[in-house]
């Protein structure tokens, strides 16, 4: 058995050993008393207030004693002074709230913000990046030749059928050059007379709601607009020379028609519409990636051993092994314009989504060969984050925000749609270009000022303000471009070296374009856990080990002393209980009365104080001529486990007490 002066705290060496005797069957404790007379007892109690005693019986106090967080055994101390603990107990629970305060911080992140965006640490190379898709457009929208022909036709006789489909025409011309996307001088009534038609012609339109599939906006702008075969004379990919007619396929856009490299087929891409253009073959060489899409799976996969023939992958950075193709604007059939300039646009997106033109479209200047370096921005999507709920990671992953219109989702694909059906619920029409099914009309030029208002109090408001449940895919893949330009030479270097004759564009205003990734590789954003369970866990026990040395086997202490230890000491009272010695204390120098203590504990603790070295000395101030007490065992089992082990007689009475 341990000396011990209590069950928690162990007393300076030979304390004890100088106030208890004892003998082999008889042990005697001489307790030497202060004068507690009436006239020295309010002096005792004004001297020894500041020496204030924590309860003994009290699991607090022994808890405080043998805990290792920081502060308690300052509690516990018995020979701290009243002031002293007052400062430990303000210091541990300034520490306590110090720390629940940071642990509510922490807690807050975990729940409201569980998702970061980090930098991968190693690079993803541009040859597993499906390279870009690219759309061009010329800033003329109908040719003069087409344009004049109809009006020629339409001003015929008005029971032929020519002269009705060409008056059809010159409706939807009208529609196409004075309604839809004014450039910047129109906008301010400059310019009106160019690319109009007569107000007297269109009166003599008869358009029935039958004909609307037949010479809608779309199919006229088929028609009328410059062919892609026109518009890019010659086309070199990967270092060698191609058809452009199979690079390069019309597509209709909100700038008009224009053509596309690299792009889904619209076929695949919208869910109601079938392009008679699309061909079985090149509809199945994109099925397989448009099912990589839908699993947002866009990059090579390293078991790919034979390269898919689309989507097209650059396998080396660079403009030599890139995209090259000359452009002819044919600035003589320039009619009407979606611009104040002459040449091209050019837009650089992801091959799933529609592209935008208008908003986000590169200028490309006649007789200048530009150079435009893009730039792939990925961004990747940890599997953990996929069990977090939607506004919490603020992405979609496959199959969870489906779109009616498109059958690949995107977040530009959603706004297009979002603002389709805006646009419909107001106007019961849309946009040529817009997503729609057979039971949506195509707003006609009575309708196009409601579009337009739909669309001005969009932009007025914010589109993502409007359409918010429109995320970006957990996995996505963006592109940016920048653009250089060099003057070219002299328009006579276009002579055929064998017939020494120009080429048919020679004395045109051509545009040579080189589009190419501009770096061998990126490093790809990931979306991550910002804190699991073991970061939470951590971060929650450093903040209590920083503030108040708190851990697990702290915690373990805690249950240990309302538990296990409470239920021993109770077990183990009832075994002690009768060996209680009763001790008898004079309480004046005559002896005629005495008070009677539990053990000989509490009489040392009424009659001694803590002295300088931590443990108690005598209260000596007046000698009594009493008799010493003695303490007489009435189990002789309890007297024999003495065997002169004097400290272990003070532990065993001392246990009885719990």
């Amino acid at each position: 058995m341990d000396s011990r002066t209590d069950d928690c705290a162990t007393p300076k060496k030979g304390s004890l050993k100088k106030q208890l005797s004892f003998d082999e069957k008889v042990t005697e404790i001489h307790l030497e008393t202060s004068d507690l007379d009436a006239g020295n007892k309010n002096n005792g109690i004004q001297e020894n207030i500041g020496w204030w005693l924590p309860p003994h019986k009290n699991r607090f106090t022994c808890f405080c004693k043998s805990t290792s967080m920081h502060g308690l055994q300052y509690i516990g101390d018995e020979g701290m002074h009243i002031g002293e603990r007052i400062l430990w107990v303000v210091a541990f629970l300034i520490s306590l709230v110090a720390a629940l305060w940071l642990i509510k911080s922490v807690f807050i992140k975990y729940y409201d913000s569980p998702v970061v965006v980090t930098f991968q640490p190693s690079e993803m190379f541009v040859g597993d990046l499906p390279f870009a898709a690219v759309t061009i457009c010329n800033m003329n929208r109908v040719l003069r030749s087409k344009a004049n022909e109809y009006i020629r036709i339409a001003k015929g006789a008005d029971k032929d059928e020519k002269v009705q489909k060409a008056r059809q025409d010159v409706y939807y011309l009208d529609h196409v050059c004075s309604v839809s996307n004014k450039p910047f001088s129109k906008m301010f009534n400059y310019s009106m007379k160019r690319g109009t038609v007569d107000p007297e012609l269109l009166t003599k339109v008869n358009l029935k709601k039958e004909d609307e599939e037949v010479v809608d906006v779309r199919r006229f702008l088929r028609k009328a607009s410059q062919s892609c075969e026109q518009m890019i004379q010659l086309c070199i990919w990967e270092g060698d020379i191609r058809n452009c007619k199979e690079l390069f396929r019309p597509i209709e856009t909100n700038f008009g028609k224009c053509c596309v490299f690299n792009m889904l087929p619209h076929s695949l891409l919208h869910t109601f519409t079938n392009d008679s253009r699309d061909s079985k073959e090149l509809l199945g060489s994109w099925s397989s990636w448009k099912d990589k899409l839908t699993a947002q799976n866009y990059f090579r996969s390293d078991d790919e051993q034979t390269p898919a023939p689309y989507p097209k992958r650059q396998n080396r950075a660079g403009k030599a092994s890139g995209l090259m193709f000359l452009l002819d604007p044919a600035l003589n059939e320039y009619f009407c314009t979606s611009s104040d300039s002459t040449g091209f646009k050019l837009s650089v997106h992801f091959s799933a989504d529609v592209p935008h033109v208008t908003d986000f479209g590169l200028a490309i200047r006649p007789n200048y060969e530009h150079f435009v370096s893009v730039t792939p921005d990925v961004i990747k999507a940890d599997d953990v984050i996929r069990s977090y709920a939607i506004n919490k990671r603020n992405c979609y992953f496959e199959g969870e925000f489906p779109l009616k219109y498109y059958s690949v989702y995107s977040a530009s694909n959603c706004l297009d749609e979002c603002v389709a059906n805006k646009t419909y619920e107001q106007c019961s029409c849309v946009r040529y270009y817009m997503p729609r099914d057979d039971s949506r009309e195509i707003c006609r030029p009575g309708n196009i000022t409601c579009a337009d208002d739909v669309k001005k109090s969009l932009f007025k408001s914010g589109v993502k303000q409007m359409c918010q449940q429109c995320l970006p895919t957990c996995t996505e893949i963006k592109y940016s471009a920048s653009s250089t330009m060099a003057p070219l030479q002299r328009l006579d270097l276009w002579v055929d070296d064998e017939s020494n004759k120009p080429a048919p564009w020679a004395k045109s205003n051509i545009s040579i374009v080189h589009v190419y990734f501009g770096q061998d590789s990126t490093y790809p954003k990931v979306r991550g856990q910002m804190y699991g369970i073991t970061d939470l866990i951590a971060n929650t026990g450093g903040l209590l080990g920083l503030c108040m040395g708190f851990s697990m086997l702290s915690l373990v202490e805690v249950i240990y002393l309302c538990t296990i230890r409470h239920w021993c000491r109770r077990k183990h009272s009832k075994y002690s209980m009768f060996a209680a010695p009763q001790v008898p204390v004079a309480n004046g120098c005559n002896g005629n009365s005495s008070n009677v203590f539990q053990n000989p504990v509490e009489a040392r603790r009424v009659n001694m104080k803590p002295g300088d070295d931590g443990g108690y000395d005598l209260q000596i101030k007046n000698f009594c001529s009493a008799p010493l007490p003695t303490v007489i065992y009435k189990d002789d089992d309890t007297k024999a486990d003495q065997n002169g082990k004097k400290a272990d007689v003070v532990d065993s009475v001392e246990d009885s007490r719990l």
